[in-house]
C-alpha cells in the first residue's frame, strides 16, 4: 500500500490518480488522495455502486471501519472523488499516461494507477512441509466454509483456532491474516484467538483449546442487490446518493431506478426528509 500522505505523495499530488480495489485497504487511497493539493481521484469498481464498501457507515459497530464507509460516502458526493462503477478492466495501455480501458468501451486516462486489489499468500517456505489446502483459497479445509466470501457475503467469522488450522505436518499451524489466504474478513482480535488456541495445543492443553474466549462485534450492514441498507454519511436514509444526482440519498437513489417521481426516503424520519431529502 502507498504511503500518500508522506514519503509517496510526491507522485501523486497533482495528478490524476487511478485507484482499483474495493476492500477496506482500498478505501483509504481514495481518501488520503482527496487531501492531496489539486489532486484528481478516479475510484474504478466492476460494482454497480459503492455502496457495499461503505462497510455500514454509522451503523458498523467497528466505529474506525465505519468511518471509512462515511468518510468515502462524502467525498463521492461532493465530488472529490470520481467514480466509474460497472468498470471491468479490458486494456491497459501506454506509455506515458496510463488509458485503462473497460469491456464497454469506456477509457479513463490517468497519470498514476494504484493496484488494491487483493492479497495472495506466499506458501513457498513451506514447500516442503505436508499441507492440506482448499483448492480455491489455499486455506485448511476446516476453514474455508468459514470465510469463504460467497457463503459470508456480511456478517462475522465466528472464532476458531488449532482445530481448524491445523495440517497433516504435526504440530504445524498457519495463523493470522496469512491463514485467511486472499479473503477479507479477517481481525487482528481473530488472529489472537487463533495464536490462543495453537499455543494451548502444542502445550497439550486440550480444555483451553476448546474454549473460545473471543466475541466479535458485527462488521456493518449486510447489502443485497436491491437498495442499499448502509446508514452511511447523514444518517439520512442510508446515506447520500453515490450515482444519481438527482437523488438525495442512497434510498432515493435506489427509488429513482424504478421512476423519477419516485422518493425512496424514510417516512418515520420526517424531520431529517424535511432537511434534505426530496
Amino acid at each position: 500500500m502507498p504511503d500518500i500522505l508522506n514519503g509517496d505523495h510526491v507522485r501523486s499530488e497533482g495528478r490524476l490518480v487511478g485507484l482499483l480495489g474495493g476492500g477496506n485497504s482500498a478505501i483509504g487511497n481514495p481518501i488520503a488522495l482527496a487531501s492531496l493539493t489539486d489532486t484528481r481521484p478516479v475510484w474504478l469498481r466492476r460494482a454497480e455502486s459503492a455502496a457495499r464498501a461503505l462497510g455500514g457507515g454509522a451503523a458498523n459497530q467497528l466505529s474506525a471501519r465505519g468511518a471509512l464507509g462515511v468518510q468515502i460516502a462524502r467525498l463521492i458526493a461532493e465530488g472529490r472523488v470520481a467514480l466509474e462503477t460497472r468498470f471491468t478492466f479490458a486494456v491497459i495501455e501506454g506509455p506515458g499516461s496510463v488509458w485503462t480501458v473497460a469491456r464497454d468501451g469506456r477509457r479513463v486516462v490517468m497519470d498514476v494507477l494504484i493496484l488494491s486489489t487483493d492479497f495472495q499468500p506466499d506458501l513457498s517456505i513451506s514447500g516442503e512441509l505436508r499441507l492440506s489446502l482448499n483448492p480455491a483459497l489455499e486455506c485448511t479445509p476446516a476453514l474455508a466454509p468459514l470465510i469463504d466470501r460467497n457463503l459470508r457475503s456480511c456478517g462475522t467469522v465466528r472464532p476458531h483456532g488449532a482445530a481448524e488450522l491445523s495440517h497433516p505436518e504435526p504440530g504445524f499451524f498457519i495463523a493470522g491474516m496469512k491463514s485467511h489466504s486472499h479473503t477479507p474478513n479477517f481481525f487482528l482480535a481473530t488472529g489472537h484467538e487463533q495464536v490462543r488456541s495453537i499455543v494451548a495445543a502444542i502445550s497439550g492443553d486440550h480444555l483451553v483449546v476448546a474454549r473460545v474466549e473471543l466475541v466479535l462485534t458485527q462488521t456493518g450492514v449486510c447489502n443485497g442487490r436491491g437498495l442499499p441498507q448502509t446508514v452511511a454519511a447523514t444518517g439520512c436514509c442510508g446515506g447520500p446518493a453515490l450515482d444519481c444526482v438527482d437523488a438525495c440519498c442512497t434510498a432515493d437513489e435506489a427509488a429513482k431506478d424504478d421512476g423519477p417521481a419516485r422518493c425512496g426516503c424514510n417516512e418515520s424520519q420526517p424531520e431529517q426528509k424535511a432537511a434534505v431529502c426530496c
